[in-house]
């Protein structure tokens, strides 16, 4: 009895370990960016993009930022979201916190961002 309690109890952890690794999605936070876009306070709305990474890096949590086509990505919005994050805690944190899913354009355009905002503002 107690050993098939014990297989039982491995075969449990063994599960739970297996979802660590291959389920991507445990211990990361799945972001819609479009649920940020508000047309009628830019500002707040980056801010408050902002303020999420802030608390998934606090809590060690990966981001997975969706990005629709359709989505709006305004200077100001990637200055008051991405820039203030990468002005704060570096392109390599970034890197390690956040991944892209969705629109091949909008990531590009995220990414000539950042490739713009690393030569001009945290390269020495």
């Amino acid at each position: 009895m107690l050993k098939s309690t014990l297989y039982l109890y491995y075969c449990a952890i063994i599960n739970n370990l297996k979802g660590l690794i291959i389920g991507n999605t445990i211990g990361m936070k799945t972001i819609q960016l479009r649920n940020y876009i508000n047309d009628s306070n830019i500002d707040q709305s980056a801010n408050d993009l902002y303020m999420d990474l802030i608390s998934n890096l606090n809590q060690q949590t990966k981001v997975l930022l969706v990005i629709d086509n359709d989505t709006s990505l305004t200077s100001s919005f990637l200055n008051s979201s991405i820039g203030q994050f990468l002005d704060n805690y570096g392109l390599i944190t970034f890197k390690n916190l956040i991944s892209f899913k969705g629109s091949r354009q909008q990531y590009n355009r995220i990414v000539d961002y950042i490739n713009s905002y690393n030569k001009i503002y945290l390269t020495p």
